[in-house]
């Protein structure tokens, strides 16, 4: 099961950018323990906030993250999401899509089809997978208004 972790970066109140951060990764830790796949925007880069804000305007960030979580199997809310408006536009988009959303710690049920055929569900998700590929080449092969 692949989650994303959605939890502040960018400190407010007495959050600081490095406890958000430290916070995050140790809760990724703990996941990838209990046998979850684990994508986190916290540790996304090692650029520092101020230099990839600089870079990248933060509308870009954010839906760099929205297209992380459509990929996801579930949302994983971390501690102090409650003063961050990135936070709730990320667990609003889950929510729209059906993606389950739990808020640490607790954590979303594995489903037993992944835990008793991990090889039937990998080969699943390849099938699906190359279909959007195929998808995408034929849309790019016969223009993107075809399909």
């Amino acid at each position: 099961m692949i989650v994303y972790l959605a939890g502040p970066i960018r400190p407010k109140g007495d959050q600081t950018l490095e406890s958000n951060i430290n916070n995050a990764k140790s809760i990724a830790l703990e996941l990838w323990k209990k046998d979850y796949t684990v994508i986190s925007p916290h540790a996304n880069s090692d650029l520092p906030i101020s230099l990839a804000d600089k870079e990248v305007e933060s509308w870009r960030w954010l839906n760099g993250d929205l297209d992380i979580i459509a990929r996801c199997d579930a949302v994983v809310v971390l501690p102090g999401w409650e003063e961050s408006a990135g936070t709730k536009g990320e667990i609003e988009f889950a929510k729209e899509r059906n993606i389950p959303v739990t808020y640490y710690p607790d954590l979303p049920e594995i489903p037993k089809t992944e835990l008793l055929r991990p090889k039937q569900v990998r080969a699943y998700i390849d099938i699906v997978m190359q279909g959007y590929r195929i998808h995408l080449a034929k849309n790019a092969d016969y223009s993107p208004i075809n399909i």
